[in-house]
């Protein structure tokens, strides 16, 4: 699996249009068969898991090498009002060394949710200096009869450390969310923090976990994901056989 290379000087980005990167991030998700297979699992996930768990990280600075998708599960309990066990499934697809896009899905104490989100890491991890970036995202929900939408900002740090036993990426964020109803809207304010992991033997793959406090009007939560990354030709090559 390729990983950035914390060792070697940031590259310069040539300057491109919101709107050029709007079409690259579009078409990057939705021309590879790759969809059809997320989709399929999502879909399943979607109407058998009776929780919600739409306000999670679930990631560090990294971006997805280019060429590869990163398709992800994301199991979350609640520990704060209420208890709950939670669900999240999503896809990683690369724009270029600075960005990349997300679409994710799932149930919960809401009938459903999907969404997704656009990550920006302008300040790579170099030498001693971390990674900073953040995403954007939007999340439309349903519960019962009721629609909702929420916009989150969330602001991450993040600095890979090479051990003996693997790589380990911990992140830090502070994602500012606006959830708007039929009647009202609710600003929510957590704090996130985790970590990312990555072995050697198991170099398609990238293990994590989280811990989410409550801030302001949402919950907190304890987390732990799995990625899988999928290389282009290949996923097609399996997907026609």
């Amino acid at each position: 699996m390729s990983v950035q290379n914390s060792t070697s000087a940031p590259k310069t980005l040539p300057y491109f249009s919101s709107k050029f990167l709007l079409q690259n991030s579009l078409q990057t998700l939705f021309s590879s068969p790759t969809i059809t297979a997320f989709v399929a699992i999502a879909s399943t996930l979607i109407f058998s898991s009776p929780s919600l768990a739409f306000m999670s990280v679930q990631e560090s600075n990294e971006i997805t090498p280019i060429g590869k998708y990163k398709l992800g599960f994301e199991p979350q309990a609640k520990t704060s009002n209420g208890n709950g066990a939670n669900f999240t499934t999503f896809l990683d697809a690369p724009i270029n060394d600075e960005f990349s896009t997300r679409v994710h899905l799932g149930a919960g104490d809401r009938d459903y949710y999907v969404g997704g989100s656009l990550k920006w890491v302008p300040i790579p991890d170099y030498d001693k200096q971390p990674a900073i970036g953040g995403k954007l995202s939007v999340i439309a929900s349903r519960e019962v009869a009721d629609g909702y939408f929420t916009f989150t900002a969330a602001p991450i740090v993040s600095k890979k450390f090479s051990t003996d036993i693997g790589v380990f990426i911990p992140y830090a964020s502070v994602p500012v969310s606006s959830t708007s109803g039929a009647s009202d809207t609710v600003t929510n304010l957590q704090l996130a923090v985790g970590s990312e992991y990555l072995h050697s033997k198991a170099d398609n793959m990238t293990f994590g976990a989280e811990l989410g406090f409550d801030l302001k009007d949402t919950f907190s939560y304890a987390s732990a994901y799995v990625t899988i990354y999928l290389d282009e030709k290949e996923t097609k090559h399996r997907l026609t056989k």
